[in-house]
């Protein structure tokens, strides 16, 4: 137990360092103000910090709409890690944005754990 306390001590540390002030991770809408300072992006293990400013719009919140048809958002979490492991199909390192991946993965973490995002992709699947 006391590892697993450890382990999340150690998260929300994580999280703390890339943040301005207090986080509050329990949020599902968060104003622009509460946005972090930066965003990593993990390719095939190379990270980028990104400041927040210059992160493209479509890859600073995890946005999950309400289902009543109204379209209104339910849920509005900034994207503070994207991390993608993708390969072509000799299992040389490819970035997805420039070149088709054969295989790989994508994980967004967000600042509320449970809007995580997990995903495959490339031609393979």
């Amino acid at each position: 137990m006391q590892g697993f306390r450890a382990v999340v001590l150690l998260a929300l540390l994580g999280l703390a360092a890339c943040k301005r002030g207090n986080v509050d991770t329990t949020k599902d809408y968060y104003e622009d103000s509460e946005a972090p300072e930066y965003q990593d992006y993990i390719l095939n293990g190379v990270e980028t910090r990104i400041p927040w400013k210059d992160v493209p719009e479509s890859r600073r919140y995890s946005i999950t709409m309400s289902s009543d048809g109204l379209l209104t958002v339910k849920a509005r979490v900034p994207i503070i890690k994207i991390v993608v492991l993708a390969h072509d199909k000799e299992g040389k390192p490819v970035d997805p944005r420039e070149q088709e991946a054969w295989d790989g993965r994508y994980v967004e973490y967000t600042l509320n754990p449970k809007y995580e995002l997990r995903g495959i992709l490339g031609s393979r699947h």
